[in-house]
């Protein structure tokens, strides 16, 4: 009876009124090997803010800012990426709830390395 009074209230913070969607981006370094910073910035003090970096086709520079819920920096480690972005859908799974986690981008853009860490998909 006590378990199952903590599983309700936990349930109904869990409503339909309540689920949101989250977009964080995972900033990879330039491929080019150049520091994040040349290109990128972000910034502590606004959280999910970022600043980028580039030369338009006329070789002028453009920088365009963008604001999503979190941003992780090329530096992060793999367990940030987890806490910060997974482990709150797995805790909802575990409450039998449904979560989804969705990595977009492009080709080559660091999806394989976000989720699997830096053996990819070998699986030991």
């Amino acid at each position: 009876e006590r378990v199952a009074g903590r599983l309700w209230g936990r349930m109904a913070s869990y409503s339909a009124e309540n689920a949101q969607v989250s977009v964080i981006v995972r900033a990879r370094p330039p491929s080019d090997g150049s520091d994040p910073r040349t290109c990128m910035s972000t910034f502590p003090e606004q959280q999910g803010l970022i600043n980028i970096r580039a030369a338009s086709e006329s070789g002028e520079p453009v920088e365009r800012e963008f604001l999503f819920d979190d941003i992780l920096p090329p530096d992060v480690s793999q367990k940030d990426v987890f806490e910060r972005t997974c482990q709150g859908q797995v805790d909802r799974v575990l409450d039998g709830f449904n979560a989804c986690i969705f990595a977009y981008g492009q080709t080559g853009s660091g999806k394989t390395y976000t989720v699997f860490g830096e053996g990819g998909e070998k699986r030991e």
